[in-house]
């Protein structure tokens, strides 16, 4: 019994927890048009919470800083567009951070992550947790039936 109410109880402390809302990934979404490199910074599952990221544009190779500024409340940053050549997205807030890699040419591009499917996440969690519950169970019944 004092088993099954400590495991209801973290479990309720760990959902509840302000750490929890935080777990969720944050993305780059990168446009680049004839005079600038559009940058979105976008979470899945829901909005940060927080101060806005900073985004930083480094050249490739050797990290050279192209800009760094803030990204605005949607989560857009804009730089004039560079010269042609490799270079480093670099998206970071206080929780996250996030990296793309980009190719500016005169040719337009937009590179963009697809989400991790959402419903996905959720059943490998919901059978983490019932795969937990399971094996605290099965030991709890198995050290009593040997004491007992």
């Amino acid at each position: 019994m004092r088993f099954r109410l400590l495991f209801l109880l973290a479990f309720v402390g760990l959902i509840g927890s302000p750490a929890a809302s935080f777990a969720h990934a944050m993305r780059i979404v990168v446009e680049v048009t004839a005079d600038e490199v559009r940058v979105e910074v976008k979470y899945d599952g829901a909005d940060h919470g927080g101060e806005g990221p900073t985004v930083t544009l480094f050249r490739l190779p050797g990290k050279e800083v192209v800009d760094k500024k803030p990204a605005d409340k949607s989560g857009v940053a804009v730089f004039a567009k560079p010269a042609p050549g490799p270079y480093l997205v670099y998206a970071e807030d206080e929780f996250h951070d996030a990296t793309r890699e980009i190719v500016v040419s005169d040719v337009e591009a937009k590179y963009e992550d697809q989400p991790a499917n959402r419903w996905l996440m959720i059943a490998v969690g919901v059978a983490v947790i019932a795969t937990l519950t399971a094996g605290g169970w099965y030991f709890s019944r198995r050290k009593r039936g040997k004491t007992g």
